[in-house]
């Protein structure tokens, strides 16, 4: 994968290959920052990765905040250390890693785990035990197994949610673990308490964060001829079944564009089973999960068409902001049940659609006016990395979040 650093004819919107301090295998530029002089403690436990949902979030935050905080890394286990590329990357930008063994036994700052269920088990009772202060996100819209038992014996001083979906979903849960009921909430609040009876759990909305230069954006339209080719329309998502609605081939079949070709990356043998009847052309690519790296398939669709069975609920949508990055206009499901509808502005870097009739029209929209084609892959690339991958903003929110819930906390002691 290419390294990238900003153009600076671009603004920033767009990348170029360069030399800025990177790690080639892993694509995510990790770049040495001043520590800030007030800079707190943070152990996040679990290990970064670039395939699967926490730990591709870690893979992100990480270079984001060191600087902001004294992060030390806490794997599972010591074959952490044996993945020499990410152990090179975070020493790059001042990361430690330690084994929990090898930590004090008293510690100051704060304890973090991103959809982890082995620090539930493990690292949560001891990191408390040492003196650390726990702050736990969910990327899911459902609890895991010890999630609720911890939030009810009080091993968390702060949650986390990716959005205000995933609050709704995931707060009655917790607020019946604090056997008391769900505090009204103000429109639009980031922040704010779970009560309890005489407990409280202190919460906030933090979005995922993308690194822009990570996903390169695309220019489909220097060759010439780009107005009148045939389009690719494709998805990328876990090879899981819910992510797929129910009339998922003949959906896409159906978007009515002329000589289309169909690519997915997330496919397996038990999709292939489910839609056994379905003949799959020569204008079909079904790919298993990590047969390209996310940015060379990317790169290969100009529209990114992400329809769901009604069974899922994204609490987010990473790979649709992946998909705005590269410049492959994005088609959602408008429903309130997903966050989607809040990534992208309608018309402008991707359309909202409220059934198969809204893809199929906004879809073949975009085949026949290649100049609106044009714009929106570029404004979509813009409006993710203006608004929805802004690294001041996310740096701003984790430093109000944890500096906030460290002296709410002071002050109830």
């Amino acid at each position: 994968m290419e390294l990238f650093r900003c153009s600076p004819s671009c603004g920033g919107l767009y990348k170029e290959p360069g030399c800025e301090a990177s790690s080639a295998g892993l694509g995510i530029a990790f770049v040495f920052r001043p520590m800030h002089h007030t800079a707190m403690n943070l152990y996040i436990f679990g290990w970064p990765s670039c395939i699967g949902g926490g730990s591709t979030r870690l893979a992100h935050l990480l270079p984001l905040l060191a600087g902001e905080f004294k992060i030390t890394m806490v794997p599972p286990d010591k074959q952490a250390f044996a993945d020499t590329e990410w152990i090179r990357a975070l020493a790059r930008c001042g990361i430690e890693v330690e084994i929990l063994d090898s930590l004090p036994l008293r510690l100051e700052g704060w304890a973090l785990g991103i959809c982890n269920a082995d620090f539930l088990k493990t690292g949560l009772i001891t990191a408390r035990e040492r003196g650390l202060r726990v702050v736990w996100s969910n990327e899911m819209m459902w609890h895991f197994p010890s999630e609720l038992g911890a939030v009810s014996l009080g091993c968390f001083d702060l949650v986390l949610y990716v959005s205000e979906i995933q609050r709704q979903a995931l707060e009655p849960g917790y607020a019946s673990a604090l056997l008391g009921a769900r505090s009204p909430v103000p429109a639009g609040a980031r922040e704010g308490w779970i009560q309890g009876g005489v407990r409280r759990l202190r919460w906030a909305v933090i979005d995922n964060f993308v690194d822009p230069g990570s996903f390169p954006f695309k220019d489909r339209f220097a060759e010439s001829g780009w107005e009148t080719r045939s389009l690719t329309v494709g998805r990328l998502s876990r090879a899981d079944p819910a992510k797929f609605p129910e009339d998922f081939p003949g959906f896409y079949e159906g978007l009515g564009l002329r000589n289309p070709h169909f690519r997915v990356m997330g496919w397996s043998e038990s999709l292939a089973r489910r839609w056994k009847d379905h003949h799959f052309g020569p204008d079909w690519t079904l790919l298993p999960e990590a047969s390209e790296s996310q940015v060379t398939f990317l790169h290969s669709l100009d529209i990114f068409v992400y329809s769901l069975s009604g069974q899922c609920r994204e609490s987010w949508g990473r790979a649709v902001v992946e998909a705005m990055l590269t410049g492959a206009v994005p088609l959602v499901p408008s429903g309130a049940q997903h966050h989607l509808r809040n990534l992208i502005i309608h018309g402008v870097s991707g359309f909202l659609c409220d059934g198969p009739e809204d893809y199929g029209r906004y879809a073949r929209l975009l085949h026949e006016d290649p100049e609106l084609r044009k714009r929106m892959s570029h404004d979509a690339r813009r409006d993710a990395v203006e608004r929805l991958c802004n690294a001041d903003t996310h740096r701003a929110d984790w430093r109000r979040a944890l500096m906030d819930g460290w002296s709410s906390r002071q002050s109830l002691a």
